[in-house]
C-alpha cells in the first residue's frame, strides 16, 4: 500500500471515495475499500513486492489495519510468530497484538500505519519519518490521510493562519505536529497516536535509538561494521519484481549507495543524474559520470534549462498541498517525472548520509561555538550582541550560546526569528523557534541522548530529514509513482552511528568513516571530492523570467511582509549569493498563496 485514508465517525460515501482518490497518484495499481457504518478506510497500492496480488488484507474480524510502506524483516517477525505465510500487513497486526503501541520498534522500513479497532484507532509514523500521516477530529469524525489533499476536500473551508508562516519560514516546511492548516496535525517520526472512541488521546514515542552513547571509540572496528550494516540495508531495498534504479549525483552518498547496488546485483543497473546546461559551476553531471562508468552502470543524464524549470515549477506547484521551501524540489521533480516514464518503480537514494555521519560543515562550527558558553565574561558580550543586531545568522547563534538557550535548532533553519520579526508584519518574538525545538529536545533527553552532537543528528532526522529532505522526496516520488528508498536511513544503521564516538565522527577529514568505506567501491576522485551543496541557477532563471515579480503581486494583495525588510531582502539577493534560498523561499510561498487561493 502507498496510500492510507480513513473516516470515523459519520461519512457520505460518494464524497469519502474522491477525497480518497486525490491519493490514486501514490497507488495507482490497486484499492482497497471499506464502506462500514461509521467506518471507510481504503488504501491504494503501488504494486512493488508480490505484485500479481491484487487484493489487500485489511480486515481482522472487527479490526482493521491500514498500511503504507515497506517493512523490510516481516520475514523474519513471520517466522518469530510461527507462520512462514504472513504477509506484511498480517506481521503488522501480529505485532501489534503482541507489543500494543511498542510494537513499532520491532519494525524495520519505511509506514504509516492505522489500525482500527472498536475500542480506538492508533497511528503510528515510521521511526525516521520516511511516510507521512496526517489526521483530524472535526466533532465526533475523526480522518486520516497519507496527504492533507483528502482532508482538506472534505473540509475546503479550512485555512492557515499567519501565525504558520513564521514556522515555515524558519524550518522552509512544517515540523511536526504542525501542518500548514491549525487544524491538522501531522504525526511526528516514531510516534504513535491512540485515540479511544470515547474521544481521549494520547501520543507516545516508543522507540529510542540510543542504545548508548560513545561506546564505539575503534575506528577500524567502526569502519568494518559500518560497511556491513549498509551493505545490508541496501541489499534489503533492492526489488526483485519490477524496474528499479539509483539517484546518482557523483557526491560520496548516493555514488556509495550506487555501487554497492551494483555490487549486490552482480550487473548493470540503472542510474539517474540532472545537469544544467552552460551553468558548470552548478553542473556535476562529469562527476555522476565518472562515477557510473566506475561501476558500470546504465546511466541517464536529463538535462534542464529554464523552460523546464519554469514548468516544472509550475507542476509542482499545483501538485504541493503544503507549501515546501526548498529549491531542490524543482529538479528532483523534473528527474522523477523522466525516470517515471522510463517505466521505473524504485529508486535508491543518498539521504540521511551527512545528518548521521555529521557530515555538514556546520555541525563543526556548532561544535566550536557553544564553547563560549562557558565563558566566565559571557553576560557583557550577550548585552553587546542585543545591541548590534546583524541580519547574518552568526548573530544569532552568539546570542543563543550567551542567552544559555538551545543553540542548534536543526540545518533546515533558514531565517532566524529576529530576521523574521523584521521581515513580516507579524510579532515574532525572540526564540520563538524553541516552541517547536523545546519538546524535541526534551524527547531527546528522556530517550537517553546525553551527547551535544547527537542532539545534532537526532535534531535533524526529525526535521531537515523527515519533514523537509524526505517529505520532498516522498510527495515528488510519489506524484510520479515512484517508491525512494534511503539505506542510510535504516534502522540498524542510525543506531550504530549514533553509538559511535562523536570523535570519530568530527574528524578533519568530513565523514573519514564513510570514505574509508566508500574507498573499497568508488574512485579516489569521487571519494575525496570537496562536499559541495546541492545547487543550481534557479536565481537566475527567477530573475531571468522575471517571476520574482510575483512577490511584489502577492505583496500588493496580502501585505504578508514589511515593504522594507521585503525591498531590502531582494536587493541583497542580487548582489549577493548567501541570501538567494530566503528569496526562493519567499517566492515560493508567494507563487503556492497565489495558486491556492487564487490571490
Amino acid at each position: 500500500m502507498c496510500a492510507i485514508f480513513g473516516i470515523v465517525g459519520e461519512y457520505e460515501t460518494k464524497r469519502a471515495i474522491e477525497a480518497f482518490r486525490l491519493l490514486a497518484h501514490r497507488g495507482p495499481d490497486a484499492e482497497t475499500l471499506i464502506c462500514d457504518e461509521s467506518l471507510f478506510a481504503a488504501s491504494a497500492r503501488l504494486s512493488i513486492t508480490d505484485v500479481a496480488e491484487s487484493s489487500l488484507r485489511c480486515r481482522y474480524g472487527e479490526d482493521i489495519v491500514l498500511f503504507n510502506g515497506e517493512i523490510y524483516n516481516y520475514k523474519e517477525l513471520a517466522e518469530e510468530f510461527g507462520s512462514s505465510e504472513m504477509s506484511e500487513t498480517d506481521v503488522i497486526y501480529e505485532a501489534f497484538r503482541r507489543w500494543d503501541r511498542e510494537f513499532i520498534s520491532h519494525l524495520r522500513g519505511m509506514f504509516a500505519i492505522a489500525i482500527v479497532t472498536p475500542e480506538r484507532v492508533l497511528l503510528a509514523r515510521d521511526l525516521f519519518g520516511k511516510k507521512p500521516l496526517y489526521y483530524a477530529r472535526f466533532g465526533e469524525r475523526l480522518i486520516f490521510s497519507s496527504e492533507v489533499r483528502a482532508i482538506v476536500h472534505l473540509y475546503p473551508e479550512i485555512g492557515f493562519e499567519r501565525r504558520v508562516l513564521s514556522h515555515l519560514l524558519f524550518f522552509q516546511t512544517t515540523i511536526a505536529p504542525m501542518s500548514f492548516y491549525p487544524a491538522i496535525r501531522q504525526l511526528s517520526p516514531s510516534e504513535v497516536v491512540e485515540i479511544g472512541r470515547g474521544a481521549e488521546e494520547s501520543s507516545t514515542f516508543p522507540y529510542s535509538p540510543f542504545s548508548g552513547a560513545g561506546m564505539i571509540k575503534k575506528r577500524q572496528e567502526a569502519v568494518e561494521e559500518i560497511e556491513r550494516r549498509v551493505l545490508e540495508a541496501v541489499a534489503i531495498r533492492i526489488p526483485k519484481e519490477v524496474k528499479w534504479g539509483a539517484l546518482l549525483s557523483g557526491g560520496l552518498d548516493s555514488s556509495t549507495i550506487a555501487a554497492m547496488a551494483a555490487g549486490i546485483r552482480g550487473e548493470p543497473i540503472d542510474t539517474f543524474c540532472i545537469g544544467y546546461e552552460g551553468y558548470e559551476k552548478y553542473d556535476e553531471r562529469r562527476y555522476a559520470a565518472m562515477a557510473a562508468q566506475h561501476i558500470s552502470s546504465n546511466h541517464h543524464e536529463f538535462t534542464m534549462d529554464m523552460e523546464d524549470f519554469l514548468i516544472a515549477l509550475d507542476e509542482l506547484c499545483l501538485h504541493l498541498d503544503e507549501p515546501l521551501l526548498d529549491p531542490a524540489a524543482v529538479p528532483l521533480w523534473f528527474m522523477m517525472k523522466k525516470i517515471s516514464a522510463g517505466g521505473f518503480k524504485v529508486v535508491l537514494s543518498g539521504d540521511g548520509s551527512d545528518e548521521i555521519f555529521l557530515g555538514y560543515r556546520l555541525y563543526r562550527e556548532y561544535h566550536d561555538i557553544s564553547k563560549a558558553s562557558g565563558l566566565k565574561y559571557r553576560n557583557w558580550l550577550r548585552n553587546y550582541f542585543r545591541a548590534n543586531f546583524s541580519m547574518n545568522k552568526e548573530w544569532e547563534r552568539y546570542k543563543r550560546v550567551f542567552d544559555q538557550s538551545i543553540l542548534f535548532r536543526s540545518m533546515s533553519e533558514l531565517f532566524t526569528d529576529l530576521q523574521l520579526n523584521r521581515i513580516l508584519k507579524l510579532n515574532v518574538k525572540d526564540d520563538s523557534s524553541l516552541q517547536s525545538i523545546e519538546p524535541l529536545y526534551r524527547r531527546f533527553e528522556a530517550m537517553g541522548g546525553t551527547d551535544e552532537t547527537q542532539w545534532y543528528s537526532y535534531c535533524d532526522i526529525n526535521t531537515l530529514l523527515a519533514e523537509l529532505f524526505l517529505k520532498k522526496l516522498d510527495r515528488v516520488s510519489m506524484a510520479h509513482s515512484i517508491e525512494a528508498r534511503s539505506p542510510f536511513l535504516d534502522k540498524r544503521v542510525v543506531e550504530y552511528l549514533l553509538g559511535v564516538d562523536s570523535s570519530l565522527k568530527l574528524d578533519a577529514e568530513g565523514k573519514g568513516l564513510l570514505k574509508s568505506v566508500a574507498r573499497s567501491y568508488l574512485p579516489p576522485e569521487i571519494v575525496y571530492r570537496k562536499k559541495k551543496g546541492f545547487s543550481y541557477p534557479f536565481m537566475e532563471w527567477l530573475s531571468e523570467s522575471g517571476e520574482l515579480e510575483r512577490v511584489r503581486r502577492v505583496q500588493e494583495k496580502t501585505a504578508i511582509f514589511r515593504e522594507d525588510a521585503l525591498s531590502d531582502l531582494l536587493e541583497r539577493g542580487k548582489r549577493r549569493s548567501r541570501f538567494k534560498q530566503h528569496i526562493y523561499a519567499i517566492y515560493f510561498l508567494c507563487r503556492w498563496l497565489e495558486k491556492r487561493y487564487d490571490i
